[in-house]
């Protein structure tokens, strides 16, 4: 019976180390959880940006539609021609929006299996 009680005295430090290392896991799990969700957040607001910058460039392309409907002037088709360059620039967000919103479905998959 002694010799049970020694044995048993023996192994609480090393589960108590066991424990411990098993809490520092977890913190560390949680640590990188918070940092994940920042890094989301920062992504969702530079996607926000996006947005926003996409929506202006749209409003911009319908007004320039108007105008082209409305004017069918030699100088105003020059104009518009240099506005070209915002369809460019629509079509290269689009498709960092679209990468981007892959690569949140993706950490998001990856974090269902956790």
């Amino acid at each position: 019976m002694l010799k049970l009680i020694e044995q048993t005295e023996k192994q609480i430090p090393e589960l108590e180390i066991l424990l411990h290392k098993q809490d520092n896991l977890i913190r560390q799990f949680y640590t990188f959880l918070d940092n994940l969700n920042f890094y989301y957040e920062y992504q969702i607001q530079e996607l926000q940006k996006s947005f926003d910058e996409l929506l202006l460039s749209f409003k911009t392309i319908l007004m320039l539609q108007y105008e082209i409907e409305s004017f069918s002037l030699p100088d105003k088709l020059t104009e518009i021609k240099q506005q070209q360059l915002s369809l460019q620039f629509l079509h290269k967000q689009g498709l960092n929006i679209l990468k981007l919103k892959l690569q949140l479905i993706t950490f998001r998959q990856c974090f269902l299996y956790i």
